[in-house]
């Protein structure tokens, strides 16, 4: 389908198959079967596994040096803030090529990472420097989500994407089971040395394999940036849009089982070895979800529609068994109930690529770093809170609140009106502004 035009770095179609969505820059319709989105999937998956290698050494770490599993747990959290100060940046993703700006910033991590390998770094510094590649993660989050589009078009958006986060999970399913063990064989230099390679390996992938978008297509006036109060106008004055940006937020509750999955365990008098496989069962039922609706409907347009009508079922399906934890159950019961909600779980990708679809080619970085920071900081908040509930309740009622809570707000959202469209408008001036 494509004739090769420069050795690695273009590609262009053989037939005008590009996405006709207005404002949108596309390489031109990819398929998701393509050698070149494959490059892009299989980089996210060895990043992330890389990266789950790096989380169980400073994890061990900061826990052997201070003996505290609060200062561990604090360490983690940290590296969900990050996204607070860099999303500002994400609107370089609008200014440079994606995809080499996506390849920096695996490059950058790597990096930092291999400073992080130089044997007796002090612990304070391995935990700031984490902070680092988080941060720089969120900037490649910003470009790889606009990249996607330029990709693929609007109408694979979200199915690619679902597919993306597909194999992210496993790639964190993975590391969950295989980390700890490959850090306590070879130890904790050589596991982010490995990381470091995973990085490296993930910029080679994208660098020569995925082809070079256009130069993101410009909105507005020129010289005039689009900032986060553009992006909060748009969503306030746009009922679909602000509908889809608070559905995004309340992913946050979904990880309510994992901040305090220790004491549930130990509240139900269950095994250790059973927190692996409630882990396991989350990750396990996003993964399903998220193939079933990469692959929902026939055609691109069918398999959109779809996809749209299901945005907030799936939220509550997410989110309503959690309120079961409120019961005393056994081990098993909790693990089938995380797989139903992991597999309602899948409603994210749909919410990125909508909300992306409608926004603005020139803006689509900006964008596309909000979003990254409204999940991790709302997953961050969601497991302080739920932690602090757990001291007060116990662990169970703590999920089962979060979950509540997250029904009721599904339940409130208002659904777009019968006829609405959720297709990207023409714009002008701001971000969605028309």
């Amino acid at each position: 389908m494509y004739r090769r035009r420069d050795k690695w770095r273009t590609y262009e179609p053989s037939t005008p198959t590009r996405d006709t969505t207005p404002g949108v820059s596309t390489v031109g319709g990819v398929s998701l079967q393509s050698a070149q989105f494959r490059a892009l999937w299989v980089a996210e998956l060895t990043s992330v596994l890389g990266d789950q290698l790096a989380k169980v050494v400073i994890a061990l770490l900061v826990y052997a040096h201070t003996g505290s599993a609060a200062a561990s747990g604090v360490a983690y959290g940290l590296t969900f803030l990050p996204p607070l100060v860099t999303v500002r940046l994400s609107g370089l993703a609008d200014r440079y090529p994606r995809r080499d700006m996506l390849v920096v910033c695996y490059v950058g991590q790597a990096c930092v990472v291999a400073v992080m390998a130089i044997p007796g770094m002090p612990v304070p510094v391995l935990v700031v420097a984490a902070m680092v590649v988080a941060g720089v993660q969120s900037l490649g989050k910003a470009a790889q989500g606009a990249l996607i589009t330029n990709l693929v078009g609007a109408e694979q958006n979200t199915s690619a994407r679902a597919k993306l986060l597909m194999y992210r999970e496993i790639g964190q399913l993975g590391g969950l089971v295989g980390a700890a063990a490959v850090v306590v064989v070879i130890g904790t230099t050589p596991a982010l040395v490995l990381d470091v390679l995973s990085f490296a390996a993930a910029a080679g992938l994208v660098g020569f394999l995925v082809p070079r978008a256009p130069k993101p297509v410009p909105s507005g006036n020129p010289g005039q940036r689009p900032g986060l109060r553009a992006v909060i106008t748009d969503a306030r004055n746009d009922r679909v849009l602000r509908t889809l940006w608070m559905v995004l937020a309340l992913i946050g509750l979904t990880v309510a089982l994992r901040a305090v999955v220790v004491p549930y365990v130990d509240s139900i008098g269950a095994p250790t070895w059973c927190i692996g496989i409630l882990f396991a069962a989350d990750s396990a039922g996003y993964v399903a979800g998220s193939w079933w609706v990469g692959r929902l409907g026939k055609q691109a347009g069918q398999r959109r529609q779809t996809q749209q009508r299901l945005l907030l079922p799936l939220a509550m399906a997410s989110l309503a068994p959690l309120v079961i934890f409120a019961m005393p159950l056994p081990w098993w019961t909790a693990a089938i109930l995380l797989a139903v909600s992991g597999a309602g779980q899948a409603y994210l990708p749909i919410a990125l690529g909508e909300i992306t679809a409608r926004t603005p080619d020139g803006h689509q970085g900006l964008v596309n770093g909000v979003q990254n920071m409204v999940v991790r900081v709302s997953q961050g908040i969601a497991a302080i809170i739920v932690g602090l509930l757990a001291q007060v309740l116990t662990a169970a009622m703590a999920v089962a609140l979060a979950g509540l809570c997250g029904v009721v707000a599904v339940a409130a959202l208002t659904p777009p009106a019968r006829g609405t469209s959720f297709s990207p408008r023409q714009t002008r001036g701001e971000v969605g502004i028309s």
